[in-house]
């Protein structure tokens, strides 16, 4: 049985699985018999910790989820991404695009994801000829800050 691993960085970014409820931060929170989130705090580091615990703890899978930037000309706030790729510090990773088909299928017909590179930021883009740059100079759609957990986690899955 795959049970998935959900890490993200926020409270906030948590409430859109369980909208009631404590949320404790880097405790395992299970929301089902395949699916456990853990709240992780900001940064790549403690997203890779929170990674390698759930799968310790059992997890056959990663999501990563939480807010990004857009870096893509066109992608309007409130987009949904489904990356492609991800950007580790330098190393880019393909993501199970198998997996990710099946998630794209399974979101409302009036729901149209987003694709392409997100790219793990040390320290946010604030500014926007910053983020154009940032753009021209990797083609990602967008960058986060928190984003090492796909690939702490998918490096010794």
């Amino acid at each position: 049985m795959v049970r998935v691993g959900v890490v993200v960085a926020l409270e906030d970014e948590a409430r859109a699985l369980l909208p009631q409820g404590d949320l404790p931060h880097r405790t395992t929170i299970p929301l089902g018999a395949s699916l456990a989130l853990r709240i992780c705090g900001m940064g790549p580091d403690r997203a890779s910790d929170a990674a390698r615990t759930l799968l310790a703890e059992g997890a056959t899978g990663l999501v990563s989820c939480g807010l990004a930037g857009a870096l893509a000309p066109g992608l309007a706030p409130g987009a949904l991404l489904l990356p492609e790729r991800v950007s580790f510090l330098g190393s880019h990773q393909v993501v199970d695009l198998s997996w990710r088909r099946r998630i794209a299928q399974r979101l409302a017909p009036d729901v149209s994801p987003a694709a392409g590179l997100l790219l793990t930021l040390k320290e946010p883009v604030v500014t926007a000829t910053a983020k154009a740059r940032m753009y021209r100079e990797t083609g990602a759609s967008a960058g986060a800050i928190e984003r090492g957990a796909g690939r702490g986690g998918a490096g010794e899955a």
